[in-house]
């Protein structure tokens, strides 16, 4: 008679722990065999759930786990984005949409990506759109000179939105602008 035997995986629980611009709260629990596979693995979260607020219900956030200490593996931000479903609800016909992406250098010597969005009322012109464009990057190239921390609590927190909604309505009425989403390409492994 043969007897099997099962395989027993031996796996460790792990509290996933925000960055400190979300005053470091718990997120959740991840599983992983040895704590050194967590290094490097993204994690997306619902960002109301990090802000507790119920305007950030549409955003999804990215977050980094850099180092696993006694249990706890602790994240760096990695990025935000809107859910694609939102950012379709935008689109209508009869308006117009303008496309914006840059790359930021903070003085931290990270480098995010930033694909922010306009949403016009009514059709507007090809040199309109390039007029917001450039007054848009203006907003963006702003925030060159701030460290990680304010320009994550800028963009999060409508800062950054606010300013491109007043610079985009003095060229043409707008119904929605933003950032849409932001991409860490480079960060600095100190932050």
């Amino acid at each position: 008679m043969r007897v099997s035997r099962r395989r027993r995986w031996r796996v460790e629980y792990f509290n996933v722990i925000a960055p400190s611009i979300f005053d470091g709260k718990d997120v959740g629990v991840v599983i992983a065999k040895r704590p050194e596979s967590l290094i490097g693995r993204t994690l997306e979260v619902p960002l109301n759930s990090l802000t507790d607020n119920p305007l950030h219900q549409f955003i999804k956030c990215k977050l980094k786990i850099i180092r696993v200490e006694d249990g706890r593996a602790h994240s760096i931000y990695y990025g935000h984005e809107y859910f694609r479903e939102y950012v379709r609800s935008l689109f209508s016909r009869g308006s117009s949409y303008v496309e914006i992406i840059r790359d930021v250098k903070t003085s931290s010597d990270s480098v995010y990506r930033i694909m922010a969005g306009v949403f016009t009322r009514g059709r507007t012109t090809t040199s309109r759109k390039k007029a917001i464009r450039r007054r848009v990057f203006e907003v963006i190239d702003s925030w060159v000179d701030r460290t990680d921390d304010d320009f994550v609590k800028d963009a999060i927190y409508g800062v950054i939105d606010s300013r491109i909604v007043g610079v985009s309505k003095k060229i043409y009425p707008v119904k929605w602008a933003g950032i849409i989403k932001v991409k860490v390409i480079g960060f600095n492994s100190h932050t």
